[in-house]
């Protein structure tokens, strides 16, 4: 099932409890939510036509919310240009090793070749380094945020305790 986020929400004591305990310069509800808990269910919701007057989110304020939403939220980005990076990289070595390979067989490949190959894989290079450095500063960005590993939700005493 497709999960649909909206301004109305039912969310249960635990899961409240979780969500305040969060500290962070950028509060996003529905990323405190989906850290805390994945069982959530949905309803259908009618949505009138505003009546009177205009929202206040403009396109600079929904890209802002974005923009929270996805970094503050997730390391996804930065493991994103890690593949990103070894995918080029991999080209740059795959696409010089055929270079490589039509010289000797040919003779024949432009000059501007070898400046290409060089540029396109030491660029891959440096784009998956800084995908690998960024999975670090990701790290002690999660840290940081204090993403709980796990939440309780009851205690069960034994007979002991009770």
């Amino acid at each position: 099932s497709e999960l649909y986020l909206s301004s109305f929400k039912i969310i249960r004591r635990e899961v409240v409890d979780e969500i305040v305990k969060y500290n962070g310069p950028f509060p996003y509800l529905d990323g405190l939510i989906l850290r805390v808990t994945n069982n959530i269910g949905s309803r259908v919701v009618l949505h009138n036509k505003r009546m009177e007057g205009k929202s206040n989110y403009t396109f600079k304020k929904l890209f802002s919310l974005y923009l929270n939403m996805v970094l503050n939220f997730s390391i996804r980005p930065l493991r994103i240009f890690t593949l990103l990076g070894g995918i080029i990289f991999s080209l740059g070595i795959l696409m010089s090793i055929y270079f490589a390979i039509v010289k000797i067989l040919y003779d024949e490949v432009p000059g501007w070749t070898s400046i290409v190959l060089i540029i396109l894989t030491f660029s891959g290079f440096q784009i998956l380094f800084l995908g690998l450095i960024g999975e670090y500063i990701g790290k002690l960005y999660l840290d940081q945020n204090g993403k709980p590993q796990w939440v309780i939700k009851h205690k069960i005493l034994n007979r002991a305790e009770i």
